[in-house]
């Protein structure tokens, strides 16, 4: 019998997408999976949906949880409750190709491998007319089909630290069960960036990881939110914190500068967030900053920072004059690129 794959799926309010994902992998060619539904208190349909399901397919095996636990921990339900030698993990808006798992399992079986990273294509639409080109990391022009220690820590660990080279995503990747369990994983409860924090704590049990050049993964960015994540920031910082402390257990110096640019330019997507999601006043904006500086935190951020880009500069001297004149110069673009993105998600979703 082929070996078997643990496909996680963590469901909320998804009605209007979770026939379409769930569609594509029970078709999957690879037979031999089992599918984990786990509801996290959806106040739609989805459940129904996901019973409807269950009557037809044997492999699928539905769960809800007694209160919301959000995406990352709810993902952890299935994977406590899966039996097979690989997991993959999908968003319940997603879908894949018919042939995803039977890909990445054969490269995953042929090069043995920890990891394999899928392609995945970004989609406007549900139709994936409107799309991105299909990658599996940050340099599909220089793909290769593994990498290996100590190569693979000493290159690739900072991909986690705020350097573009390999995706951070949990989608689109074959990994081993017994990785996951024998890292320890911590689920931190953060309401934005917990993808990367799973990887950044797998990363150093990792002895290989290989890459297929096919898409494996339709990865829908459409919908467009309408404001803001209010604990985006405050999970940024707290997540500095985090990096700062591996940084330090396994001598990463390397990381130490990328990090504090990763919150510097957080700083301002927050702000650029409040002025074009939540349409707040420049007045409204400067009056938050001024407020937000005041955090201790930020005094330690630039503490013996010495090549401090100018950004940071502004951040550090509290400038807000010109904290503000940065989002200005910026700011129509961003609000036309905006609107012009959701009209068309609107019509095409």
């Amino acid at each position: 019998m082929r070996i078997k794959v643990s496909i996680v799926i963590p469901i909320y309010n998804s009605e209007k997408h979770l026939k379409k994902c769930i569609d594509s992998i029970v078709n999957q060619t690879y037979e031999n999976i089992e599918i984990l539904c786990i509801d996290d208190c959806s106040s739609d349909s989805s459940f129904h949906i996901l019973k409807r399901f269950k009557e037809k397919d044997k492999r699928i095996k539905n769960f809800q949880n007694k209160k919301n636990l959000g995406v990352f921990k709810t993902r952890f339900k299935g994977i406590n409750n899966s039996t097979g030698k690989y997991v993959f993990f999908s968003d319940s808006d997603d879908w894949l190709p018919k042939k995803c798992i039977e890909i990445l399992v054969a490269k995953a079986e042929q090069t043995n491998s920890d990891i394999v990273y899928g392609g995945m294509k970004k989609v406007f639409d549900k139709f994936a007319i409107i799309s991105s080109p299909s990658k599996n990391s940050y340099y599909p022009q220089n793909l290769r089909e593994s990498i290996s220690k100590p190569e693979l820590f000493d290159d690739y660990f900072i991909s986690y630290f705020g350097v573009n080279k390999l995706l951070v995503n949990m989608c689109a990747k074959l990994y081993r069960i017994d990785l996951i369990q024998k890292s320890n994983i911590n689920t931190f409860g953060f309401k934005m960036g917990e993808d990367l924090m799973f990887n950044l704590q797998i990363h150093p049990f990792i002895s290989k990881v290989s890459f297929v050049e096919e898409n494996t993964y339709f990865y829908r960015f459409g919908g467009m939110t309408s404001t803001s994540n209010p604990s985006f920031l405050k999970d940024i910082k707290q997540q500095y914190y985090i990096k700062e402390k591996y940084i330090q257990q396994y001598d990463y110096t390397k990381a130490e500068v990328f990090i504090k640019i990763e919150v510097v330019n957080c700083f301002y997507s927050h702000f650029n967030n409040l002025l074009i999601l939540d349409r707040k006043s420049i007045n409204e904006v400067k009056v938050l900053i001024k407020e937000e500086l005041t955090d201790p935190f930020y005094s330690y951020l630039f503490y013996n920072w010495i090549k401090i880009n100018e950004k940071g500069k502004n951040l550090k001297e509290n400038n807000v004059d010109e904290i503000i004149s940065t989002l200005r110069k910026s700011l129509i673009k961003k609000k036309i690129i905006f609107h012009i993105k959701k009209i068309i998600s609107n019509i095409m979703n």
